[in-house]
């Protein structure tokens, strides 16, 4: 797939919300370190966070990162354990 195909706005309107709350997932966050240490690939799925800090910074689409992050939050409540790793 072409980098720049999509605009940066496009993505954050449309997947930004999913893409903050697949980032904040505890369960996504350890597995992302288990590939990176246990495949010797420590740039493993930068750019996946990458895209979550941009879209999260960005003011444009700050109402959207704060929903992601309470709906992340309230999912992980839910299941008993906590919102941060």
């Amino acid at each position: 797939m072409e980098r720049g195909a999509i605009s940066s706005a496009l993505i954050g309107h449309y997947f930004g919300a999913f893409i903050i709350e697949a980032y904040e997932y505890p369960e996504i966050k350890a597995y992302i370190e288990r590939i990176r240490k246990n495949y010797q690939q420590p740039e493993a799925f930068e750019d996946f966070k990458r895209v979550a800090k941009a879209v999260e910074a960005d003011p444009r689409f700050a109402k959207l990162a704060e929903f992601a992050k309470t709906a992340c939050a309230e999912q992980t409540n839910q299941q008993g354990g906590s919102s941060s790793p």
